[in-house]
C-alpha cells in the first residue's frame, strides 16, 4: 500500500490509516503516480499521508517525490518522517527543490529526532501556492537553508519555527511574496546569525512581526520588509546583536506611521534606501543607536508626512550618502545632539548631498526651520561654513536669531 523510492530512499503513505485501508481501499501505485478509490471517503481522511526519508535524498530524487504530489490532489496534508538506516551518513544535506512547486499541499510538518538533517539546499518548499500551515520544530539540527524557502506561499498564513535552535544561515528570498501572511513569530531561532536578500520582502498582509527569538542575528540582507504595504508599526526589540543591513530596508512601506529602533544598540551600517518612500511616517525612533557610523544614499526620502525627526543619539555617524531626507516636504525640524554631529553630515557632503535639483537641508527655510544643537560656538563655525551662502536670505535670517537664545541648548 506504500510507494517506495529506488535504492528505498523514500516512501510515500497514508498517515495512520494503513490498517483500515488494506481492506477499504484499492491504490493503484507507480513512482510518478498514485490513484486511490475508496468505499467510504467520508470515513477515511485520504488527504494525510507520511513521507519517510530513509536515505539522502538528491536533487532529482526531491523533483520525483514533486511531480508524485503534483500528479495526486487528494495529497494535502504531508508528514515528512526523518527515519534513516543504520549504515546511512547521519549528517544529511537535502538537495535543491525539496517539495518544490507542490501546488496542493495545504500542510506539511516535519520530524527528524536523530538530527539527522543538517542543512537544506535551494527552493525547499517554493511556490507551494497552497500551503496554509508548516511546523519546522522536529529539525532539530538543522544549521543552513539555501535560497527561496518559503518564497511565493502565497495563501501561507502559519508557520512555526520552534525547535530550530542550530540554525545559523538562510539564504536570499526567505518568505518574500507571502501575501497571506498577518503575523511571524521568530521565536526559536536563537542561533540564527545571517539572513540573505528579500526576507519578508512583498509581505503585503503583514501587520505583526516578532523577532525578540533572534538574539544573534547579526547581518541582513538587501530589501528586508521591502513593500509591505500593511505595517502600520514596527519595532526590532530583540535584535540587540544586529549590525548590518543591506539597501532597501523597510522602502516603500507606505502605512508605516512608527518606526522604533532603540533596541538596535550594535546597529553600524545601512544600506540604500532605508525608509525610503514611507509617505505616512510620522515618528521615527533612533534613541540607542549609539555605535551606527554609516548610512547610504536616499534615508527618509519620500516620506511626505514627517514633521521632526530626532538624531541627537546618532553622535557616531561618519557617514551619510546623498539624497538624505529628500522631498520629505513636511520636515520642520531636525534636532541634533552637537555641532560635530552637524559638521560630519553635512559639509563632509556638501558637494554631493544635495544632488539631482534636491534642495538644499536643513538650512532651506521653506523645508527645515529648526536645527538644534549643543553648543553656542557652532553659530562662528556655521557662519564660515556656509559664507558663500550669505546672499540667501534664508540663511542670514537663521544667523541673525542665533543671539536671542543664551544656553546651551539653542535653535539656530
Amino acid at each position: 500500500m506504500n510507494v517506495v523510492f529506488p535504492n528505498d530512499a523514500m516512501q510515500l503513505e497514508p498517515l495512520g490509516q494503513e490498517s483500515f485501508l488494506d481492506d477499504h481501499a484499492v491504490f493503484k501505485q507507480t513512482y510518478s503516480n498514485i490513484a486511490q478509490y475508496s468505499i467510504n471517503p467520508f470515513v477515511i481522511d485520504l488527504t494525510r499521508f507520511k513521507l519517510i526519508i530513509r536515505r539522502r535524498p538528491n536533487g532529482e530524487q526531491n523533483k520525483t517525490l514533486n511531480e508524485i504530489l503534483n500528479a495526486n490532489e487528494m495529497i494535502k496534508t504531508l508528514h515528512v518522517e526523518i527515519d534513516p538506516i543504520a549504515d546511512d551518513d547521519l549528517d544529511w544535506e537535502i538537495g535543491d527543490y525539496w517539495l518544490y512547486e507542490c501546488r496542493h499541499l495545504e500542510r506539511v510538518t516535519f520530524n527528524d529526532p536523530q538530527g539527522t538533517i543538517v542543512k537544506v539546499g535551494d527552493w525547499w518548499l517554493d511556490e507551494c501556492t497552497a500551503l496554509e500551515s508548516v511546523d519546522f520544530t522536529g529539525l532539530i539540527k538543522l544549521k543552513e537553508v539555501g535560497h527561496w524557502w518559503l518564497h511565493w506561499c502565497t495563501a501561507l498564513t502559519k508557520v512555526e519555527f520552534t525547535g530550530l535552535g542550530q540554525l545559523k544561515e538562510i539564504g536570499r528570498f526567505w518568505m518574500s511574496d507571502c501575501t497571506s501572511l498577518t503575523t511571524v513569530d521568530f521565536s526559536g531561532l536563537d542561533q540564527l546569525t545571517t539572513v540573505r536578500w528579500n526576507w519578508l520582502s512583498e509581505c503585503t498582509a503583514l501587520t505583526t512581526v516578532n523577532f525578540t527569538g533572534l538574539k544573534k542575528l547579526q547581518d541582513v540582507g538587501h530589501f528586508w520588509l521591502y513593500l509591505c504595504t500593511a505595517l502600520t508599526t514596527v519595532n526590532f526589540t530583540g535584535l540587540n546583536k544586529l549590525q548590518n543591513v543591506g539597501h532597501g530596508w523597510l522602502c516603500d512601506c507606505t502605512t508605516i506611521t512608527s518606526a522604533d529602533f532603540t533596541a538596535l544598540n550594535e546597529l553600524q551600517m545601512v544600506g540604500s534606501g532605508w525608509m525610503q518612500g514611507c509617505t505616512a511616517l510620522t515618528a521615527v525612533d533612533f534613541c540607542g543607536l549609539t555605535q551606527f557610523v554609516k548610512v547610504g544614499r536616499g534615508w527618509l526620502v519620500d516620506c511626505k508626512a514627517l514633521t521632526t525627526v530626532d538624531f541627537t543619539a546618532l553622535n557616531q555617524v561618519q557617514e551619510v550618502d546623498s539624497h538624505w531626507l529628500g522631498d520629505s516636504k513636511s520636515l520642520t525640524t531636525v534636532l541634533f545632539d552637537n555641532y560635530t554631529t552637524f559638521e560630519i553630515w553635512f559639509h563632509n557632503l556638501d558637494l554631493r548631498l544635495w544632488d539631482e535639483g534636491i534642495e538644499r537641508l536643513p538650512l532651506d527655510e521653506d523645508r527645515v526651520s529648526k536645527i538644534r544643537c549643543n553648543s553656542l560656538a557652532a553659530v562662528a563655525r556655521i557662519k564660515g561654513m556656509y559664507s558663500q551662502w550669505d546672499d540667501n536670505e534664508a540663511v542670514s535670517r537663521v544667523l541673525r536669531t542665533s543671539d536671542k537664545y543664551k544656553n546651551d541648548q539653542m535653535i539656530i
